[in-house]
Order: structure tokens, then sequence, then C-alpha cells
């Protein structure tokens, strides 16, 4: 684990509800893995007390990208954060995902879970990628992330992209029709998924 002073390279809106933070430090960028995540005091002062913890989404070269959605005043603070700030980050934190070499596997992801999930389907095989928002405004470009089409399947809560539902409806389908396949399920999302 780490504790820098990193610089922030771009925080940008990529959807309705969707932040992406960049930050460079080449050892966190080294050491981190799906699963991890780092703690990031959004301030210089006490306001807010605590760090706000964020699962990487990506590391590439000596950056880290955090995809975050604004809740409460923390996050809402990080929408503020230009280019060149120097922020206080501890990280890399947390256990990693287990790989789990030769089985069939499945990504099950909803709202900010996203992050860590996209971060693991680009270091493991993709069997395939499910997702699901409230809304089509809400989605973000997976192939960006190195994630190929095909293998994503969408849900929305009012049906204007993907299947109208919920993902984890989408995933019990899908479930059917793999029945009895060797498969394993990686997941992240809010509480009633």
């Amino acid at each position: 684990m780490f504790k820098e002073h990193v610089v922030v390279t771009e925080n940008v809106k990529v959807s309705r509800t969707f932040y992406r933070l960049t930050f460079r430090s080449p050892a966190m960028a080294e050491k981190a893995a799906p699963g991890h995540f780092v703690q990031i005091r959004v301030s210089d002062s006490y306001d807010p007390f605590l760090a706000r913890p964020m699962s990487i989404c990506r590391s590439r070269s000596d950056l880290i990208d955090i995809l975050y959605i604004p809740a409460g005043r923390g996050t809402r603070m990080m929408t503020l954060i230009p280019k060149g700030t120097r922020l206080e980050v501890w990280g890399p934190l947390g256990k990693p995902f287990t790989p789990m070499p030769g089985k069939r596997l499945i990504y099950v992801s909803g709202g900010v879970g996203i992050a860590p999930i996209i971060f693991l389907a680009a270091k493991l095989s993709i069997d395939a990628f499910l997702f699901g928002v409230r809304t089509k405004d809400d989605l973000i470009s997976l192939e960006e992330f190195g994630i190929e089409g095909s293998k994503i399947h969408l849900s929305s809560n009012d049906g204007t992209v993907g299947t109208k539902g919920y993902i984890t409806d989408v995933f019990d389908r899908f479930v059917e029709k793999i029945k009895g396949e060797d498969c394993f399920v990686y997941t992240c999302g809010p509480t009633p998924m």
C-alpha cells in the first residue's frame, strides 16, 4: 500500500451519471489488481472528514482510472476537481478477485459496481458481461475499456437499452441457457443485486 500525493490528469463526465477520474501514480498502477480500491481525500481540509473509497476501474502504464457516481457530498465535490489538482490517495487496498482458470467466466454488474468488473474483464477472458443501468443515459462505453461488444448483455429499468428490468433477471435467463456448464460468476453492484 502506498500513500501519495497524486496529480489528476483527467476528471470527465462519461454519461448522465458516471464520471471518470484519472490520476498518475506509477507505484499504484504497477501494484493494482482487479478488486483493489483506493482511498481518495477529496479536499485539503477535513471537510469531508473521511477519504472516499473508490474501486479501481483500470490501470494503464502509470495511470489509474476511477469510475464514480456523485451520490453524496464527497463525490459531488469530486466532480469539481480540475486537471492538475494534487490529491492525497492511499492504495491499492483490499483483496483482489481470485482467478478461476478453466471455467467459463460470467461478469455481472449494476451501477457503479461496474468499475472493478471492468478491471477484471481486462485481465481475464470474457464469456459474458452483464451490465444493468437505470436508463440508456447512464450507459458508459464498455468497448472503450476493451470489452467485446458481442459479449455484452445490457438491461435498463425503463427498457431504453437492452432488456427491460434488472440485470439479475437477464442473469437468471442466461443461467438457464448454460445450465450444466462449468462457470464462475464475478459480480459487484448495489445491495438488491
